[in-house]
């Protein structure tokens, strides 16, 4: 069965401007009704008293191609290209518990070898063969992605772009750009994306970032931003700075969600986890409900599935996060190994997957045992 009452908590879910102490049930693996008190009636409950409890998190960015991607880490704790994909939905997303989606790489292996970019030839961007991969698993695909770094295109420059956009425009899907380091200046590379299109990794310190010589935000991002690119967070490993969130946020520019980009080389540091990165925002200035709601409805809203996840509502898959509030002295880092101190650490107690409870598992954090 997946019927269950969290009874008690401190729900917030800023897809419904809802927050307060109250009651949550779930039939069938699915949200029924929220309300200040209901009856468990012999059915399973989680007493979440004196927790908080929120929709379940939305990543927008994570990789978790466990044992074939050099990047992927365990799915439940928390890349594919058109000739790995097959692969991957067989292995990884077929039989997930978690709500999984996919973004295809335009580079037909993907992210397989560790310090060889996929895109340094070109013979490995195959848009024909993308397209098709896509057309063939629309069910779980929901756009394109490309890196364009400098380590990762090399003599390729802006061309893997080309590509992309070539098969997302084939496709009518979006496109979710890597920056960091690129070869081609952060406008010209903002001035092609579309509406709905991602810049990931929005927000980190090395060349080419979205603050320009003098310290102020680049107007080609804030038109990009203005027409509808979402300004992703992707912490990652290299890819978020302190003092870029800082200063794009004193101007006035904010992130259009947070995203871990939680990966082999980041998962035991700088990033470890989402409430982690949750707790940096909140040590930034952000209020705990802003912060869940770029933790939630945000991407689902992005990703048009803002009635399935992401959300309390009623008939929404029954996916819910309950967290303990600590209280403390708390030393966060970024990518660049900068600090910032907080009072607050969210720590995830208890994981609701479609109605199954669930419990961070033994030595090995990644995992999630059912109860």
């Amino acid at each position: 069965m997946s019927d269950l009452i969290i009874r008690g908590g401190y729900v917030i879910d800023p897809s419904q401007d809802l927050e307060g102490t109250m009651d949550v049930e779930i039939r069938k693996g699915r949200v029924h009704r929220i309300a200040p008190h209901i009856e468990p009636r012999g059915r399973q409950t989680l007493n979440a008293r004196g927790r908080i409890v929120t929709p379940g998190l939305v990543d927008l960015h994570c990789h978790f191609f466990e044992g074939v991607s050099h990047y992927g880490v365990n799915l439940e704790g928390a890349i594919a290209g058109a000739q790995t994909f097959p692969s991957f939905r067989e292995w990884i997303l077929d039989p997930a518990r978690v709500g999984v989606r996919a973004f295809l790489n335009i580079s037909a292996g993907g992210l397989l070898i560790d310090g060889l970019g996929e895109n340094v030839d070109m013979r490995a961007l195959r848009v024909e063969d993308a397209v098709t991969c896509f057309r063939a698993n629309r069910d779980l695909l929901l756009g394109m992605k490309v890196r364009l770094s400098r380590n990762v295109v090399e003599r390729s420059g802006g061309k893997p772009l080309d590509a992309a956009l070539e098969a997302s425009e084939a496709l009518r899907v979006p496109l979710m750009v890597h920056v960091g380091d690129t070869p081609d200046p952060l406008p010209k590379i903002l001035r092609r994306l579309r509406p709905g299109d991602v810049l990931t990794h929005a927000f980190h310190g090395r060349e080419e970032n979205i603050l320009d010589r003098r310290g102020k935000v680049r107007r080609a991002v804030w038109e990009a931003r203005d027409r509808g690119v979402l300004l992703d967070v992707a912490h990652g490993r290299a890819s978020f700075s302190f003092d870029t969130m800082e200063s794009a946020m004193s101007q006035g520019l904010m992130p259009g969600n947070l995203s871990t980009d939680l990966h082999s080389h980041c998962i035991d540091g700088p990033v470890y986890d989402f409430p982690n990165l949750m707790s940096k925002f909140l040590a930034l200035g952000f209020s705990l409900p802003e912060v869940v709601r770029l933790s939630t409805r945000t991407a689902a809203r992005w990703l048009g599935l803002e009635r399935e996840c992401g959300t309390l509502r009623p008939g929404a898959r029954g996916d819910v996060a309950v967290f303990r509030m600590r209280e403390g002295r708390f030393v966060f880092t970024d990518s660049e190994g900068a600090r910032r101190r907080g009072g607050r650490m969210l720590e995830a107690v208890r994981v609701v997957l479609a109605g199954k409870l669930l419990r961070p598992g033994g030595k090995d954090r990644r995992k999630l045992t059912e109860i």
